[in-house]
């Protein structure tokens, strides 16, 4: 009888989300540092993780320049990807983004999207690129699959982001 009530408990608990995870209220990609740390609302640290970015150094101007964005932008809730585990969307382009791109006269169809946080997936060359600290994405911010877990706990409606160089 003990055994099954423990099973009961064990198996509810594991459809309900992490009771013990602050909520986000903002988070700050710093490239320089490698870093996506989340903030509560009261500006206090609830969770740093070791993060790689695009390949290239500069802020996004069009797809396909494997840089990661710059700027402020919203970072939403995570959905399931079966390429990288989890994926929660930034939303780039976004105003900012689009007066840089007619500033120097990129195309606004060539600024791409599908930018976000994701997980590292099961592809064994991205997790070894990501703890050699490589930066390895096409434009993306990419925390090992552990992290991606523990952020999409935190983020459960869209917050605000900054990417800082």
């Amino acid at each position: 009888m003990m055994s099954r009530l423990f099973l009961f408990i064990l198996t509810f608990f594991s459809f309900i989300p992490n009771l013990c995870a602050q909520e986000a209220a903002q988070a700050l990609a710093d490239k320089s540092d490698r870093v996506v740390i989340f903030y509560d609302k009261d500006n206090q640290e609830i969770g740093r993780f070791y993060a790689a970015f695009g390949r290239r150094y500069g802020a996004k101007l069009k797809e396909g320049d494997m840089r990661t964005p710059e700027g402020d932008y919203w970072l939403y809730p995570a959905r399931k990807s079966q390429d990288w585990s989890f994926f929660m969307p930034i939303d780039y382009p976004n105003a900012n983004d689009l007066m840089r791109a007619r500033r120097a006269g990129v195309a606004l169809d060539d600024l791409g999207g599908q930018i976000g946080l994701h997980g590292t997936g099961d592809g064994f060359d991205h997790k070894l690129r990501h703890s050699f600290g490589e930066n390895w994405t096409l434009g993306c911010i990419a925390v090992n699959n552990d992290s991606i877990l523990a952020a999409r706990d935190m983020v459960l409606s869209p917050i605000p982001i900054r990417i800082q160089p």
